[in-house]
């Protein structure tokens, strides 16, 4: 039996600047929101807390992701603080998406490093992609099936209760 925890959701927060910088163009093979379109509209550098409350995951999180290579090199402030572009952030949710769909954080490197590969790896990723919705395809269809028993098995008990109810 696999158990699978609930991700933990936490607001979006805004954030203010830190180091204005050039615009960084997305790659919008990445996550697209509400979030990435605020990103846009900004030329700031983020400090890593103001990242991690903006994609909603924790300081150590970030920081994990970037030692085991989910995120490239991040630009650094003269302090040697990691700054965290439009992009990035960008990057970062969709990771969340597929984390969130339950891709195993290997299947996530492997996918970061064909990333980095560049275009030469499109067909890949897009199949490792569809391999991924696939699968959530088959639990959401799983899941639906075990939703049905559990309603029909609500209805069962209130067919029991209800000559009970109107004594």
């Amino acid at each position: 039996m696999t158990i699978t925890r609930a991700p933990v959701t936490r607001p979006v927060r805004r954030f203010t600047a830190v180091e204005p910088t050039a615009t960084t163009p997305l790659d919008f093979e990445r996550a697209r929101s509400v979030t990435v379109a605020v990103m846009m509209k900004t030329t700031a550098l983020l400090t890593i807390a103001q990242a991690a409350d903006t994609v909603g995951l924790s300081v150590h999180t970030l920081r994990y992701y970037e030692r085991i290579g989910l995120l490239g090199p991040l630009a650094r402030a003269s302090s040697g603080h990691r700054r965290f572009e439009a992009g990035d952030l960008a990057w970062l949710e969709f990771l969340i998406r597929l984390r969130t769909t339950g891709m195993s954080i290997g299947d996530m490197c492997r996918f970061a490093t064909l990333r980095r590969q560049g275009p030469k790896s499109v067909g890949l990723r897009r199949r490792m992609l569809e391999a991924h919705a696939k699968a959530v395809e088959q639990r959401l269809a799983s899941l639906s099936e075990n939703l049905r028993i559990v309603r029909d098995k609500i209805e069962y008990y209130r067919a029991l209760e209800a000559p009970h109810d109107e004594r």
